[in-house]
């Protein structure tokens, strides 16, 4: 999870309201969640090729799918990713970069 803080042209500090309440929290402090059913679902066949946009946040819905059909039976699968620093930002890249099957194709608005 990356902290939201940043400052704006307006010289107004800015913190992301959740991830700040993130960070803040100790390591045993119990954290609400909960689960709702998804409206995303994989083709039936699961040799489907697949694009997938995930702009940001909006990636974590692909990451499951991308480690569910991954490998060198999988179908083909590309992801177009977006986000702001690829220094800070691109937590998954390591991990990417080792799925056969996978072509990302990134686009970072502040490196």
């Amino acid at each position: 999870m990356a902290v939201t803080e940043y400052t704006t042209p307006f010289k107004r500090d800015k913190k992301g309201i959740c991830s700040y309440w993130l960070a803040n929290q100790a390591a045993n402090d119990c954290i609400p969640v909960w689960l709702k059913k998804g409206t995303m679902v994989l083709p039936d066949d699961k040799k489907t090729p697949l694009i997938m946009i995930g702009p940001g946040t909006g990636v974590a819905a692909f990451v499951s799918f991308i480690q569910e059909l991954s490998g060198i039976d999988g179908p083909q699968l590309v992801l177009i990713y977006g986000s702001r620093d690829a220094e800070k930002d691109y937590y998954y890249g390591d991990e990417w970069e080792q799925i056969p099957n996978l072509k990302v194709i990134t686009a970072f608005s502040r490196t």
